[in-house]
């Protein structure tokens, strides 16, 4: 396998695949963020800043 081939049909969908990984559990980390905010907002606490 060429390293043309290899970056082709390995290295570039892994690197995309983790490009997905990380966007989806930033995308989850700002909504659990948000939820703890509205959670602590509606028991009347107030958060450090984060």
């Amino acid at each position: 396998m060429s390293a043309k081939n290899y970056r082709d049909k390995k290295a570039l969908p892994l690197v995309e695949k983790f490009k997905e990984v990380v966007k989806n559990l930033t995308i989850k980390c700002v909504q659990l963020k948000e939820q703890r905010q509205e959670a602590d907002h509606q028991s009347g606490r107030t958060t450090s800043a984060d």
